[in-house]
Parts: structure tokens; sequence; C-alpha cells
């Protein structure tokens, strides 16, 4: 299953985290980030400590 997430995702909520665990691939629409360098490193730290 392949997730794509429009704008900036809710790391801390449930729903996306559920989401991005059963996901084989998640895409990050980065479009409207007002700070995308910072939401990338975060986004990266959250799917490390995410993954199996």
């Amino acid at each position: 299953m392949i997730l794509w997430w429009t704008g900036e995702p809710p790391l801390e909520e449930q729903r996306f985290v559920a989401l991005a665990r059963t996901a084989d691939r998640v895409i990050l629409d980065s479009a409207t980030y007002s700070r995308p360098l910072a939401q990338f490193q975060r986004q990266i730290a959250f799917l490390q400590a995410a993954s199996p």
C-alpha cells in the first residue's frame, strides 16, 4: 500500500501513525510546507523510529 499525504502530516496523531506503519511506501507532498527543511528532518526521524 502507498500512503500519499498532502500537506504537513500529523506525526503525533494515531491515525497517521497507523497508516504509515501499514504502508509499503510513504509519499509526503511538501508543496505547502511552511518550513520544508525542518519538516523533512522531523519526518525522517519519525519514519526511522517507526520502521521495524
